[in-house]
């Protein structure tokens, strides 16, 4: 069976990928004089039928909006893909070689059964391609520019013409997107995204289309929903600090998932929740509420002032959302 393609705007085709897997994805074609490119490529598990849609075009480019497996799965998996000119954000490459760098540090993150989800996910990033062109914020692509929207990964990439705006995982409407934590110098993961969230709201598209669940509808109201989840997460993770607890693992058996207990997550939800408790963490490392001591501990500081938090979530938000 064919995956779904639909036209959204002229120029730009959807294809639903959602065969036999639990959490369909988008990829996009875009018309590019008379070639096309392939914006994301779905999961690797997807790869036969994204192949019978972009083999009957002629794709000169792909650009990812970022490396996450559903994204990127394709690419590894098809060795048709490999030869077009592939483009993505530098700060995404950085990320992967810094943790490939630092897999031992990284690793000490995680206890017990998480160490499953990370070698998971560490065996896939191995097989990532260097891009032909590293993605730079404000460049055209045809009559798209391309966003640097970081903080659900370092080098995420929005994409917008007029009225209307791919957004990857940036913004969803029935889920809030993971905001993982990277050792990447002056990375501030939960800051940027929440900045980033407000930077596409401003823009006004009338279509905005993420890469899973239904297309964004009101996306101020949106975003301020999202800021309240957020701040409802730092109340929980500053509430496991002031028991006295320490380690991302910790902290994390004490924040509320949307999927569930901590301790009930699959390895790899195991791992992303630590990733994002230490996203969390270090929001209030950075508002003077949390001190970082090494090895992976955090804890109150001396002067801890939540009013500091709360500014900071409000002047980030730009009038879009108030504590």
């Amino acid at each position: 069976m064919l995956a779904e393609v639909w036209e959204a705007a002229e120029g730009l085709d959807v294809v639903e990928l959602d065969q036999g897997i639990g959490r369909p994805v988008r990829c996009f074609l875009l018309k590019y004089g008379g070639e096309w490119v392939l914006v994301d490529t779905g999961y690797p598990s997807t790869s036969g039928d994204l192949e019978k849609v972009v083999g009957r075009r002629s794709i000169s480019t792909i650009l990812l909006t970022h490396l996450h497996l559903d994204h990127s799965g394709g690419l590894v998996s098809l060795e048709s893909l490999r030869s077009r000119r592939l483009m993505y954000h530098e700060k995404e490459w950085l990320a992967l070689e810094q943790v490939l760098a630092t897999e031992s540090l990284v690793r000490g993150l995680f206890q017990g059964s998480e160490v499953e989800g990370f070698n998971i996910a560490l065996d896939y990033m191995k097989k990532l391609p260097k891009p032909h062109v590293f993605v730079s914020d404000g460049v055209r692509l045809g009559q798209w520019f391309l966003l640097h929207t970081p903080g659900h990964t370092p080098g995420h990439t929005t994409l917008f013409r007029e009225g209307v705006a791919i957004t990857g995982d940036l913004i969803l409407q029935h889920d809030t997107s993971n905001v993982a934590y990277i050792p990447l110098q002056g990375y501030r993961p939960l800051s940027e995204y929440l900045k980033s969230l407000v930077r596409v709201a401003k823009l006004e598209a009338e279509v905005i289309i993420p890469s899973h669940g239904p297309l964004i509808q009101d996306c101020r109201r949106r975003v301020g929903e999202i800021f309240h989840h957020h701040l409802r997460r730092l109340e929980q993770t500053s509430r496991a600090l002031q028991k006295g607890l320490t380690t991302p693992t910790e902290i994390a058996g004490e924040v509320q998932w949307s999927k569930g207990r901590f301790e009930t997550l699959t390895p790899l939800d195991r791992w992303l929740a630590i990733l994002e408790t230490l996203s969390h963490l270090d929001f209030l490392e950075e508002h003077g509420y949390a001190s970082a001591y090494a090895p992976n501990g955090y804890r109150l500081s001396q002067d801890a002032d939540w009013d500091r938090v709360e500014r900071g979530l409000a002047n980030i938000a730009e009038g879009m959302w108030k504590p």
